[in-house]
């Protein structure tokens, strides 16, 4: 593969999705890459329009080490010569595992709230980042942290979006998300056919669904096997989503509020108590004085 005239040799396909595929590659200095290679010609304009603007938010996030870098991308034209582009290549940072498949191993593993601690403190990190430069993910599961040489950072911004200047949502025609993490306002305006308008709350409410699942072992709503059944449980406010009683019970229930006003901001959770158990009463009791 040639990106820029810059050579890459591939090592092996890592995963695939519709009109896309991502290589594992290495450039002539043998540092290891990721390769995502998108087949443009056979999509319509909005899946185009979503790829467009994960390059362009990709390129507004460089030098930030919470977020996969990107390092070159090129769109090609057709054979023709026509405006009509034909392939788009994106250079990035090789994720070694994403999150979804570490979790998948600690499944029948003894809670280890260590494990949830580190994670859901570099989870929190890395939308912060998206969060202070106005961007809203709205997709967040596990599937997009990726471990990067030890370190977890965010990826695939494809249908993410910057918030307009002196607004605080972000706003799309449709909303396009994982339901098992999308929260009630997002499944209440795209049923009534409106248009999105998602602020940052949105986004908490999905890191609420992650911690819970790294706790449980399964999703918020997961009892809930048919597509109607689970959009009338996520839109109910009266729904009581029942966490475990540990440290994380206060800052579960803070991101699954209802209203998106109550929720917490990233910088709230981050000073919350979970995050800080040495300065528990149980903890300083046992401080020298």
């Amino acid at each position: 593969i040639q990106v820029k005239g810059v050579p890459y040799q591939k090592l092996c396909l890592v995963g695939r999705g519709g009109s896309s595929r991502v290589f594992k590659a290495i450039d002539k200095n043998h540092t290891v890459v990721a390769i995502k290679k998108v087949s443009l010609h056979k999509l319509d304009n909005e899946a185009i329009k979503s790829y467009e603007n994960e390059v362009a938010l990709l390129r507004s996030l460089r030098g930030n080490d919470k977020v996969i870098q990107m390092y070159e991308d090129e769109t090609v034209l057709n054979e023709r010569g026509r405006k009509l582009p034909k392939t788009l290549y994106v250079v990035m940072e090789y994720g070694e595992v994403d999150f979804s498949r570490l979790l998948e191993e600690q499944k029948g593993k003894r809670l280890n709230m260590n494990f949830v601690g580190l994670f859901w403190l570099q989870m929190l990190e890395c939308v912060q980042v998206c969060h202070d430069r106005g961007i809203i993910h709205t997709d967040l599961k596990p599937a997009n942290f990726v471990l990067v040489r030890g370190a977890l950072k965010i990826i695939d911004f494809g249908i993410s979006h910057a918030i307009e200047e002196h607004t605080v949502h972000a706003r799309r025609d449709a909303q396009i998300g994982t339901l098992n993490y999308m929260s009630p306002e997002s499944v209440i305006r795209s049923e009534a056919g409106q248009q999105m308008a998602l602020g940052r709350p949105t986004d908490v409410w999905a890191l609420g669904c992650i911690l819970y699942q790294m706790i449980y072992g399964r999703l918020p709503f997961g009892e809930f096997k048919d597509h109607p059944s689970k959009l009338r449980a996520i839109t109910n406010p009266d729904y009581q989503i029942n966490p475990v009683d540990s440290s994380a019970i206060a800052a579960m229930k803070r991101c699954f509020k209802f209203g998106e006003k109550e929720r917490p901001t990233i910088a709230q959770l981050l000073e919350d108590p979970f995050l800080k158990p040495w300065l528990s009463e149980f903890f300083c009791s046992f401080l020298p004085s």
